[in-house]
């Protein structure tokens, strides 16, 4: 026996190998899954004879195939079946970058993140959280935030080594060399570190009453929630796709428009690193609100700021601390208001919309450019959809604290 509470315990060694594995593949995934897209695009581009956006119709596919598969993933990680969930997804990831450096037109490129997005939903934050949560039980939150922070550096290491690769190489090399060192590490690694006889069981009562989605869906917390994430992702995403040209506009040179949009990923690290330390001190829903309300802030500020280098600089650092805040609140809140148990279920319901809405931003963020006003009103519609999504996080925290103080104040049950 311990004297420690379960919040005050720290991870011991195989908590720490564990994270620190879960935290290497999340880099390796990120790095390849995601960012590299942005660095292959204008080579792809000047091959197919085509424009980079006309190759993002692609990704829009993967990242809708990704949304599907999130809670059919959540419930195999809730079963048990997390090692094999993301050994799986450390294949796909592989096989998905060895055909993209194949591909012989934009055409076949769409079925090819088809592939990449299953890998994807079966190796990123969602089911990272999923696997770390059913490992450390209590003290999940903590996991959760180790993990954001691994995955934070994945652009820091992912981006300079795609562009050297393809410098050196040429996209397609590039890919495979990608192909083969993404394959092995996201799939051995979970092989070392997962072990399902450490995890905390589940028990049969969590589930008496009917599925998770139907108790879930009595619950208005679950609906504020997943509305609240659903908007900010729509916002986040749709703002960050067009951040650069946006800073064109502006009236920013290209130098000035890259050191500026350089701000938002060690802005989002130092957020995290941050909240590592204060894992324990300060709630997932307190985090949740200061996160939504600086987004909130950076996006009217970029609105109606004038441009200046140094004052947009600090809007970006203002939006990477909002950012990288809201990846740890947005697995830690869903532990603190629905609880750990489930969490794959639970998780995968929450963000299945968030994910849709990802895939969906982009467009819509191009439809809301017009040539008269620019970029102001996609502004202003993230502007509103922050601000929906601020709202909505409240009214779970709401809903939270009615359905903490109704459990209270049940009577205990008789002895049998």
């Amino acid at each position: 026996m311990t004297d420690q509470t379960p919040s005050a315990r720290r991870f011991d060694r195989s908590e720490h190998r564990f994270l620190s594995a879960l935290g290497l593949a999340e880099i390796l995934a990120w790095g390849a899954l995601f960012y590299t897209f942005p660095v292959l695009a204008p080579a792809m581009a000047a091959e197919f004879a085509t424009t980079p956006a006309a190759l993002y119709s692609a990704v829009s596919i993967g990242l809708v195939v990704s949304s599907v598969a999130s809670y059919p993933v959540g419930a195999l990680i809730d079963d048990g079946r997390g090692r094999e969930v993301m050994a799986t997804g450390g294949v796909l990831a592989g096989l998905g970058l060895l055909l993209w450096s194949l591909v012989p037109s934009p055409t076949t490129l769409a079925m090819v993140f088809a592939v990449i997005g299953l890998a994807s939903a079966a190796t990123l934050y969602e089911p990272a959280f999923a696997i770390a949560t059913r490992r450390l039980g209590p003290l999940a939150r903590r996991g959760i935030t180790t993990l954001a922070l691994w995955g934070g550096f994945a652009s820091t290491v992912a981006v300079p080594a795609v562009q050297v690769l393809e410098q050196a190489f040429g996209w397609r090399m590039t890919l495979t060399v990608l192909a083969v060192v993404v394959g092995v590490g996201v799939t051995v690694l979970p092989l070392l570190v997962i072990d399902r006889t450490r995890d905390h069981p589940v028990p049969a009562r969590a589930e008496e009453g009917g599925s998770v989605l139907r108790s879930l869906a009595v619950r208005p917390v679950f609906w504020a929630l997943t509305t609240a994430f659903a908007c900010y992702s729509l916002a986040m995403t749709g703002f960050i796709v067009h951040f650069y040209p946006l800073l064109i506009e502006r009236g920013l040179t290209g130098a000035d428009a890259a050191l500026v949009f350089a701000v938002v990923g060690p802005a989002q690290v130092a957020a995290r690193i941050l909240l590592w330390r204060a894992a324990d001190t300060v709630s997932a829903s307190t985090l949740g609100r200061g996160a939504f309300v600086g987004f909130c802030l950076a996006i009217a500020a970029f609105w109606w700021l004038p441009t200046a280098v140094w004052l947009l600089a600090l809007t970006a650092a203002l939006y990477g601390v909002a950012n990288g805040a809201m990846t740890v609140v947005r697995g830690a809140v869903v532990v603190e208001m629905l609880g750990h148990q489930r969490f794959g279920r639970i998780n995968g319901a929450v963000m299945t919309p968030a994910l849709a809405a990802i895939a969906a931003a982009p467009w819509l963020a191009g439809l809301a450019w017009s040539q008269e006003t620019g970029y102001d009103r996609a502004l202003g519609l993230g502007l509103g959809l922050g601000l929906a999504a601020t709202v909505s996080f409240l009214f779970a925290g709401v809903w939270h604290r009615k359905e903490r103080a109704n459990l209270l104040a049940k009577p205990p049950k008789p002895p049998a």
